[in-house]
């Protein structure tokens, strides 16, 4: 892992400060990891092998524990791939509050929507109804899942 520098450093600890979590070792250590990830959906136990691949002195149970503490606190989503599966997608500092994402559910593949009326559509409907906007996901299925479901179906004719 690249060495901190002062700056990013201060807006690591000012995130957890902010979220009200204690700046532990552990929590720097998996934030940075998550920063390096960027957009990315990840599983727990590919965020387990980056941070050992780093010499970062963690167990897997405290890396569970710190992506419940980051998921309520806002700063990543857990979402459900094939009903058992579960991924995390990471939200950074500048990102605006509201990301949407679509998510393939066959393959995983995710784009970020990147249409400033829609997303404040959708903020303000969720505002009018009372809700706080974090993100939201719309899971489908992506062109090439597609092509090669209609590839089975076709080979089954």
């Amino acid at each position: 892992m690249p060495r901190l520098n002062d700056d990013t450093l201060h807006i690591r600890l000012q995130r957890l400060y902010q979220a009200g979590l204690r700046p532990t070792l552990q929590r720097l250590s998996v934030l940075g990891v998550l920063e390096t990830l960027g957009q990315d959906s990840f599983s727990v136990e590919q965020l387990f092998q980056t941070l050992r691949q780093h010499q970062q002195p963690i167990s897997l149970t405290t890396v569970y524990r710190v992506l419940h503490d980051f998921e309520t606190a806002g700063f990543l989503t857990r979402q459900w791939m094939d009903g058992n599966r579960a991924s995390y997608l990471y939200h950074p500092w500048h990102m605006p509050r509201l990301i949407l994402r679509l998510v393939c559910r066959c393959c995983g593949r995710q784009e970020l929507v990147d249409d400033p009326e829609l997303l404040e559509r959708l903020r303000q409907q969720a505002a009018h109804l009372g809700m706080e906007t974090t993100g939201a996901t719309l899971y489908g299925q992506c062109r090439h899942c597609n092509a090669a479901t209609k590839e089975e179906v076709l080979k089954r004719a």
